[in-house]
Order: structure tokens, then C-alpha cells, then sequence
């Protein structure tokens, strides 16, 4: 029997999006209907796995027995529609691994912010990056795309499997040779690496991005780039985080780990005075800081 969830991509925050037409194979309530197939054993192997390795903090699905995921709308429709026919193509890889994606209810930034990250990367002339938290390593190659072809790679994931599956991804997309993947706590392992970087990612653990700044900070080149997902959806409470950056500490008491980490996040890199740093709303929305000095 397929597990009775709520769809992450319906608010739990109110009934505004309840009955709303939805393309995520849920019904109007935003319950999973479908009947069992190897699909769903598929999807259920990942949840318990999930369940095993929650540590890592990567996924921003979250299951009704966990945590809530506040997927509020950050963008009108008629914008999403331009950011969507405007984006850049996926290449062959790309698009084998948003079909995976789509079919496991697998996360990824997509092509929107996935075109960020690759002209970030260019703007940043960079040659080095680290990413806390890769899944099968979908942001890594939009990463690539503006990067030097020496240019050198660090992967991060505490999922064995979905480790495996970069290696194989990266391999077919010719970048295998120059990336390291490494397997477990993403802030543990950058600290057994040594060197600069020009680009750093968060996507791990949301409640412990600033203490992975707190690592990076340092380690960052003058010019290079930290950026956060998911600082505006996801397992975030968006609502109680405007409230807040608008000064209003309140909003965040009873606010669970993820939201307060991703304003102690925001308050730590606005703190840094050697860091820029702004929000762009795209994807599941990131924060781009520029180390200036």
C-alpha cells in the first residue's frame, strides 16, 4: 500500500492551495493515490533510506511523520512561465537526470537556477568547487558548464547510492576525471580538504548552513561565490522568514531548525563585511554571496 503523505508542493500553512489542480500525481488534497508499482517501491526504498541517513539534510521532501514542507508560491504564474521558456536547455545528461528527478520525486534545482549557477561560475573565473550536500549531482554539472575544463570538482553526499549515481551521471558527462566524490558529513569532509575555492554550495543539513559558513569563509577566493538553496522554499517556513527580515524576531519563535537555521544562515554571511550577498528568487530560491575582499 502506497503511504498516505501530504504533497510538499501543497502549503500546510493554511487551506488556500487545498482543491487546486496539481501535476504531481497527488488528488485535490494532496494525498498519493496512484497504485503501488516499481516506481513506488523505488520511492519507498528512498524514503526509508531517508529515514536512515536523515543526517544528511539534503532532500527537501518532507514526510507529514517529519517536519512540513511551507512550499508557498514565491513567484507569480505568468513569471514562472517566463523563467521556465527562457531558461537554458538541458544537455542529454542533464535531461536523463531530470527525468529521474521527476519520475522519483527527486529535488533538483532545475534549468532556472541551474543557469545561475553556471554563470556564476564564469563570472567567478572559477577553478575549484566544494558542494555540501550533491544528491546524484545534477547541480555540479550546470556548475561545470562555466568552469575551466581543469577545473576541479568536490562532491559531497552521506547517501552511498545516490553517490554512485553522480559518479555515473558525471562519468557519461566527461567530468568524472577531474571530480572527487566523497561520501559522508559533508562539513566533516571539507575540512580533511585543503586549498581555496572560488565556489562553494550549500544544499546539506538547512539548520546547519552557518556553521558551514563559518568553515568556508575563510577558505573562499577574493571573487568567489558561496551560494545557499533553498533559503525561500522547501523545508523552510518562507512566511515566518519575511516576517523576520523584516524585523521581527518574533516570527521565528516556535519556527522549526531548518527556517531559523536559514536566517541564522543569512545573518551570519550579511554579518561577514567581506561578503556581499543577495537573494534571488529563483528555483526554490538562492542566496549568492561574493567574497569582495
Amino acid at each position: 500500500m502506497v503511504e498516505d503523505v501530504v504533497c510538499p508542493y501543497l502549503s500546510v500553512r493554511g487551506s488556500a492551495n487545498r482543491g487546486a489542480a496539481t501535476d504531481c500525481g497527488c488528488d485535490e488534497d494532496g494525498r498519493e493515490t496512484a497504485r503501488p508499482t516499481a516506481a513506488d517501491a523505488v520511492k519507498a526504498e528512498r524514503k526509508r533510506a531517508r529515514d536512515r541517513t536523515h543526517e544528511s539534510g539534503r532532500c527537501d521532501r518532507f514526510y507529514v511523520a517529519r517536519a512540513p514542507c511551507f512550499a508557498m508560491d514565491i513567484l507569480t504564474d505568468e513569471t514562472r512561465r517566463f523563467l521556465a521558456a527562457t531558461a537554458p536547455e538541458h544537455d542529454a545528461v542533464q535531461a536523463e537526470m531530470a527525468t529521474y528527478a521527476d519520475e522519483h520525486g527527486f529535488p533538483i534545482i532545475g534549468p532556472e537556477a541551474g543557469g545561475v549557477l553556471r554563470v556564476l561560475a564564469h563570472l567567478a573565473d572559477a577553478k575549484r568547487l566544494f558542494e555540501f550536500g550533491s544528491g546524484f549531482g545534477y547541480s555540479a554539472t550546470w556548475f561545470a558548464e562555466g568552469m575551466a575544463d581543469d577545473a576541479e570538482l568536490y562532491l559531497t553526499e552521506h547517501d552511498a547510492h545516490e553517490l554512485d549515481m553522480a559518479r555515473d551521471f558525471l562519468d557519461r558527462a566527461g567530468l568524472a576525471d577531474r571530480t572527487t566524490f566523497l561520501e559522508g558529513d559533508a562539513l566533516d569532509l571539507f575540512e580533511g580538504v585543503d586549498g581555496e575555492f572560488d565556489l562553494v554550495l550549500l544544499d546539506h543539513q538547512k539548520h546547519r548552513y552557518a556553521e558551514a559558513f563559518d568553515l568556508v569563509a575563510d577558505r573562499v577566493t577574493e571573487g568567489g561565490v558561496v551560494v545557499a538553496d533553498n533559503v525561500m522554499r522547501g523545508p523552510v517556513d518562507f512566511g515566518a522568514l519575511t516576517d523576520w527580515s523584516e524585523g521581527k524576531a518574533e516570527a521565528l519563535d516556535g519556527a522549526d531548525a531548518d527556517t531559523r537555521g536559514i536566517a541564522a544562515f543569512l545573518d551570519a554571511v550579511r554579518a561577514d563585511p567581506r561578503y556581499e550577498t543577495i537573494v534571488l528568487p529563483v528555483g526554490s530560491g538562492l542566496a549568492v554571496s561574493t567574497r569582495v575582499e
